[in-house]
């Protein structure tokens, strides 16, 4: 096998795996949606989401008025906001799980 291949193949591999660790890192918009339909527990968890990054994540999923987030102990953001003109209470988990009453 040649040098440019393997270094190649590494570096494919390393591209890879930057693009998965990402994903993890942040869901889709399709899985917070179903998030949202589907009740779910949230997860306590380290939490590496910034406030900006969970008011971002709320905001594309239909959120709007947010208040100021709160990071509970076990790594759960809650706040208030309105979805569809009502006024909600929600909380995302450090997986981005969103869950509103």
């Amino acid at each position: 096998m040649s040098r440019g291949l393997t270094i190649a193949t590494i570096a494919g591999l390393l591209a890879v795996t930057s693009a998965e660790l990402a994903a993890a890192q942040m869901p889709s918009a399709a899985q917070s949606q179903n998030s949202e339909r589907e009740p779910q527990t949230l997860k306590p968890g380290a939490n590496s989401f910034a406030e900006s990054q969970v008011r971002d994540l709320l905001g594309k999923q239909g959120y709007a008025n947010i208040s100021p987030l709160v990071n509970d102990k076990n790594g759960i953001w809650h706040g208030k906001a309105t979805k569809d003109g009502k006024p909600v209470e929600v909380s995302v988990d450090y997986q981005g799980r969103i869950a509103a009453k």
